[in-house]
């Protein structure tokens, strides 16, 4: 797969030769690159990461990109060049990073993510949804439809988008932020369809036929080890029914 170019605290310098390449053509690819050279030995905020995606879509344009989850990334189509960025925090250190690489369409990266989807687990799908954010339709084959009948299915997908959504779109420029939710009928728990929005702030659980509603701070969810499990949000509204 083709490597990433990155940023943060603990990020490595680059040689003489590295930056003598990076500055070697100019073209949007280099640009973004060499954007991310310069913040080398950087603290970056949240409002950093924001600045950079949104003159990363100032280079790149925005007529076909999109954002992918729950390990966040977006990507760029050039042409036959596809260009990914890849912000995270790290809630344990409390640090910010920023990854750039760029690869060709018919390149390994596709045929990787395929096979992936085509024949392994859902804990190791590269990514469980995807949203285009650009004027053209993204129009890119993803994870296909799965029925999720299990508990431990659950907690390998649906759990995973919900605890992570909060977290992913606070990563995000406010300007790209589109709500996401995910329903659920639970009419045999008397409680008919249940919505789970995603928000910066967190996530709002809503019983849609009454209005009632409660938000879970972003706080609360996000890491594995966070202090709300999904899993029994989700079970708990439910009756303890099974799936």
């Amino acid at each position: 797969m083709a490597p990433y170019a990155g940023v943060s605290r603990s990020a490595r310098q680059l040689t003489g030769k590295e930056r003598r390449d990076v500055n070697s053509t100019a073209n949007p690819e280099v640009e973004v690159a060499n954007r991310v050279a310069s913040l080398l030995g950087t603290t970056l905020t949240e409002a950093d990461v924001h600045r950079f995606l949104l003159d990363a879509a100032d280079t790149l344009g925005t007529e076909s990109f999109a954002v992918y989850g729950p390990d966040l990334f977006f990507r760029w189509r050039l042409g036959e060049r596809v260009v990914e960025i890849k912000p995270d925090y790290d809630s344990r250190t409390g640090e910010y990073s920023l990854q750039v690489r760029s690869f060709d369409r018919r390149s390994p990266v596709y045929e990787d993510e395929y096979l992936t989807f085509e024949y392994g687990g859902l804990d190791e799908y590269p990514y469980l949804w995807t949203v285009g954010l650009g004027r053209l339709p993204w129009g890119e084959w993803g994870p296909s439809e799965s029925v999720i009948d299990t508990w431990d299915m659950f907690d390998q997908t649906m759990a995973v988008i919900l605890r992570t959504l909060p977290d992913n779109l606070a990563l995000m420029p406010p300007q790209w932020r589109h709500p996401l939710t995910l329903r659920w009928d639970m009419g045999a728990a008397g409680l008919g369809l249940v919505s789970f929005t995603g928000t910066a702030e967190g996530l709002t659980v809503t019983v849609e036929a009454t209005g009632e509603e409660v938000l879970i701070p972003r706080n609360l969810l996000g890491s594995e080890r966070s202090q709300i499990s999904m899993r029994d949000v989700v079970a708990g509204l439910a009756g303890g029914l099974p799936l």
